[in-house]
């Protein structure tokens, strides 16, 4: 799996996390699935965009974009795989 060109950036008071495939992922992804939403938050860790928005100053509760969407960034205790993005309602 090839993810090395996705990246993150800051957008205002936002991040932005840019890149055809995590974007076109992030559109399929049932949020309300903790599965999914972990399966996801691992795509994020292995590409090293997880790692960037951290750089950035990433927190709980950032409001994080992916294509359309805008996620609230959630950190989760990592043995519970739990996921790292949860749909903002």
């Amino acid at each position: 799996m090839r993810l090395a060109a996705e990246a993150g950036s800051r957008e205002g008071e936002a991040y932005r996390v840019r890149g055809d495939r995590l974007e076109r992922l992030a559109t399929g992804i049932d949020w309300d699935s903790p599965e999914a939403s972990a399966y996801f938050h691992r795509l994020l860790l292995r590409s090293g965009v997880e790692g960037k928005l951290r750089t950035l100053g990433v927190k709980e509760g950032d409001t994080v974009r992916i294509g359309k969407l805008e996620l609230e960034w959630t950190d989760a205790p990592q043995q519970l795989a739990a996921p790292g993005a949860k749909k903002k309602r």
